[in-house]
């Protein structure tokens, strides 16, 4: 199956959940006006739904039109799909688009909105004044007397955009989203039928068999991390020997047993039974020396605790060799499970979804030696999630495809204390997901071609697009601001739209349409603030950034300052006065109170005016809802530490940055930017997981307390 095979596949299981096959008395129907045509009849006859829009948002093709727009009406529009893409239905009805899912039929009927950033209705009529009587108001008229280049008349564009060049530009973001969807909502697990493996058994157990190394080397080789597991090695490895195919070498990598694991493997008396023996480094450093030393032309892995069918070898090689594939994976059987329909681990995916979770086992992955070499083998860094962080290096580099059938089994020891692969905090799986879209060392090459006096204002946001909008705007409007040439007129806004509903993407992408200075990119799913800001910092070009939470307003004259407070080398970075909208201080910077405690924020509810007399001070650490660095310092730092999941980030970057140098922070409460303060969805979801994490890092570590900086800055 190819890769667009696969991506197909994945949009069909979004597209079954929106089918437009039958009724679905549940859903609310809109409701048809006395004596008038049905409600699906107004909006196939409007000439405001395009059907091809449409299908690519949800994935699948109608057999008409009518079938497409009742599809729209009882199951897209409650989830807020678009019937246009000069239509956005959270645009026209910014507070009501999910308890009243019928926006065109609102628009249809003289309520009062804007259809999509694309169309100035008031605007419009004026200009138009006939389009008041059009059945289809603005938008209608519009594309009634529109060609393909004919400029969209919107009112926030700086360069005219034609039709064409609309439509394929939201045509993009509506087939990105669509795809990301699938990837979101496809589920790893389910169930399966075994007896139907058969058939397919049958087909590849038997026939030409799988070529040999060259030089006496065998066809693969399977590499086995084991640390303190004598009993259970013994099972591993006679699953091994079980194998219909004969033509392998099994490396078992002793990762620093301190027991007679090593000696137990040594006294098989198989030649292609080999034991490595290592100090503990990890079950990642075990498995690059096993890749290392290995001379088959693939590569299996098998951990001590689980066991292969017999035929698993045999039929994974025959059916690549044959198929011409690099690499595969098949079905795993789990064992019992509360929910039989999640017992087996049987999704057939590729990249997209690996970059939202995991669906690869490793136990059941076969891989060309050349391509898990090239993909860099496992990141000794990480100590847990290593497995996904592997398969999404070797898919970046091979289509990696299900082979259908079960050829592992588990035995439930997940949890035993002595596994290698587990009882570490789950934060790894960001540092896993965070690999695959940052890349320090390229952010380092690139530092040069940083342009100078360009600020980038990063912007990471999700499920939101009013207040990020408005953030936006506003860093616009400051920028305008400032005389031409002087510091803080040559502005870019990153904003980056961390897997945010369809709506998001939607409005953000035609609402900053030709707008030069503001670039939009989506990811497939929420990589939290961390990851989110590091992959703006990632599609930034200046030489200068700041760092701004969505949910913020910057003021005139805010950028200036806290470029001047760059200008002191010994300055590491500069946050603004964070007000709140009625003007009291949201921070004035992070103070550490003596305790070995994250800080607390500085002069929280006092008057902005007491801030304000203070002018500028150093301090160990500031806010990051507006923090304004050098690109080159964070590149030093490698940015957030992706761990941190929405807390604690700003304050571990800060002191990772401060640590061991005369070099501070700086509060300008000259700048002002106020603060909403209504957060990011899910941000204290983590509150335990990240103290933990800042507490090993920096137990013992806290600087002194900053408690009497206040007596001595005279307030």
């Amino acid at each position: 199956m190819s890769a667009g095979d696969r991506a197909r596949r994945l949009a069909g299981r979004v597209a079954r959940r929106l089918r437009p096959d039958g009724d679905h008395p549940a859903e609310q129907q809109p409701a048809q006006q006395p004596d008038g045509p049905a409600p699906w009849e107004r909006v196939r006859d409007s000439g405001l739904f395009d059907r091809a829009y449409y299908e690519i948002q949800t994935g699948t093709a109608f057999p008409d039109e009518g079938a497409a727009v009742r599809h729209y009406l009882r199951r897209g529009g409650p989830v807020g799909l678009a019937p246009h893409p000069l239509f956005e239905p959270e645009w026209f009805r910014p507070e009501g688009w999910r308890e009243r899912p019928d926006a065109l039929l609102g628009y249809l009927d003289g309520q009062a909105g804007d259809p999509s950033p694309w169309i100035d209705e008031a605007a419009y009529v004026a200009a138009h004044p006939e389009a008041a009587a059009h059945p289809g108001r603005a938008m209608g008229h519009f594309l009634e007397h529109a060609s393909d280049t004919t400029p969209v008349p919107a009112p926030y564009l700086h360069q005219q955009l034609p039709l064409a060049e609309v439509r394929s530009r939201m045509a993009a973001i509506a087939e990105e989203g669509q795809r990301f969807r699938a990837a979101r909502t496809a589920r790893p697990r389910g169930p399966w039928d075994e007896s139907a493996d058969g058939a397919f058994l049958a087909q590849w157990a038997e026939g030409d068999p799988v070529p040999p190394g060259a030089d006496g080397a065998p066809a693969v080789t399977v590499v086995m991390p084991v640390r303190n597991r004598p009993e259970q090695v013994r099972e591993a490895i006679a699953s091994v020997q079980a194998q219909q195919h004969r033509d392998w070498e099994l490396l078992v990598v002793d990762d620093g047993s301190t027991d007679d694991t090593a000696d137990v493997v040594e006294a098989y008396d198989d030649p292609r039974v080999q034991v490595l023996r290592r100090e503990h480094g990890g079950v990642s450093a075990a498995r690059n020396a096993g890749i290392e030393a290995a001379r088959g032309r693939w590569l299996a892995f098998l951990d001590s605790d689980n066991t292969w069918e017999p035929l698993f070898l045999q039929v994974m090689l025959r059916y690549l060799e044959a198929e011409g594939r690099r690499a595969g994976y098949c079905v795993v059987d789990q064992g019992e499970t509360e929910d039989e329909a999640s017992r087996y681990l049987c999704l057939d995916a590729g990249l997209d979804h690996l970059l939202v979770r995991n669906h690869i086992d490793l136990n059941s992955l076969v891989v060309a030696t050349e391509v898990a070499r090239a993909a860099g083998g496992f990141d000794t860094t990480m100590r847990r999630w290593v497995d996904h962080d592997f398969a999404i290096g070797l898919a970046r580099q091979v289509e990696i495809g299900l082979v259908p059938f079960v050829g592992v089994r588990y035995d439930h020891s997940e949890d035993a204390a002595d596994r290698i692969t587990t009882s570490e905090a789950d934060y790894w799986q960001w540092f896993a997901l965070s690999n695959s879209h940052l890349d320090w060392d390229a952010q380092r090459r690139g530092l040069p071609e940083r342009r100078a006096g360009l600020v980038s204002v990063c912007i990471a946001t999700f499920e939101d697009w009013a207040m990020t909008t408005a953030a936006v705007e506003s860093v616009l409007a400051a920028a305008d601001l400032v005389p031409e040439g002087a510091p803080g007129a040559d502005v870019e806004v990153v904003v980056l739209d961390n897997g945010s509903r369809r709506g998001v993407a939607g409005v953000l992408g035609s609402r900053f349409a030709g707008e030069d200075r503001v670039r939009v990119r989506t990811v497939p799913c929420n990589l939290n603030l961390a990851i989110g800001a590091d992959v703006a910092f990632h599609e930034s070009r200046g030489e200068h950034v700041v760092f701004l939470d969505n949910d913020t307003q910057v003021h005139p004259g805010w950028l200036p300052p806290l470029l001047a407070a760059l200008e002191d080398p010994d300055v590491l970075g500069a946050q603004p006065l964070l007000v709140h909208p009625d003007g009291t201080v949201q921070s004035a910077g992070l103070v550490f109170t003596g305790a070995q405690e994250p800080p607390e924020t500085l002069l929280a509810g006092r008057p902005g005016a007491d801030a304000r007399r203070l002018g500028s001070y150093p301090l160990h650490a500031v806010s990051a809802s507006a923090l304004a660095v050098r690109a080159s310092d964070v590149v030093d730092l490698k940015g957030f530490d992706v761990r941190f999941v929405n807390g604690l980030e700003d304050s571990d970057l800060c002191l990772r940055a401060v640590d061991g140098g005369e070099r501070r922070f700086r509060v300008v409460t000259e700048a002002s930017v106020t603060h909403l303060g209504r957060g990011t969805e899910g941000r204290r979801d983590r509150v335990e997981g990240n103290l933990r994490l800042w507490h090993e890092r920096w137990a013992g570590r806290v600087p002194f307390s900053e408690l009497g900086l206040l007596d001595d800055l005279g307030s």
